[in-house]
């Protein structure tokens, strides 16, 4: 009897401590998130303006010049933001949505590929690119939303105006 209460004791102090590690956790991520969007700057519009300026870069040195005036380029993020598939988002996933793809077309200026490849594998490149993918599904992960490969593929700016949303 003596041995099952001191075994039984083990197993009750292993399991407080199991939730006391698994509660230290819970609040270290909580306060991750927290940090997150705190720190997350709120600015869609801009960064949008941001993707549309790197990815024009990107396609003048493929040889595809683009000369779309800031009127023409303000009127492209406002109708991405209201397209089905950012309608629903929040402002700050907006922002770092497009941050995910802007940084994609600075370093596939940065890398060369701008260069060396022409418009319709720079497209195939980002839908293709894990990175672009997984910063995309980073963007909803403190709503705990899922966001699959093909789901953060659709956010990306070619499939938008593709789909004439």
């Amino acid at each position: 009897m003596k041995k099952s209460f001191i075994i039984f004791g083990c197993m009750f102090a292993l399991t407080l401590s199991c939730n006391q590690q698994n509660k230290q956790y819970d609040d270290s991520y909580a306060e991750t998130i927290l940090l997150q969007y705190l720190t997350t700057v709120n600015n869609p519009q801009g960064t949008c303006l941001n993707l549309i300026a790197n990815k024009d870069t990107c396609f003048t040195t493929s040889g595809l010049a683009t000369n779309s005036t800031e009127a023409e380029k303000n009127a492209q993020c406002t109708t991405m933001r209201t397209s089905s598939q950012y309608n629903t988002m929040s402002t700050i996933s907006q922002t770092c949505v497009f941050d995910c793809q802007s940084k994609d077309w600075s370093y596939k200026q940065s890398s060369g590929e701008c260069k060396t490849s022409n418009i319709t594998s720079l497209v195939i490149s980002s839908l293709s690119n894990n990175v672009v993918l997984s910063c995309i599904r980073s963007c909803f992960s403190p709503t705990s939303n899922i966001v699959t490969n093909e789901n953060a593929a659709q956010l990306l700016l070619f499939n938008i105006i593709q789909n004439g949303d």
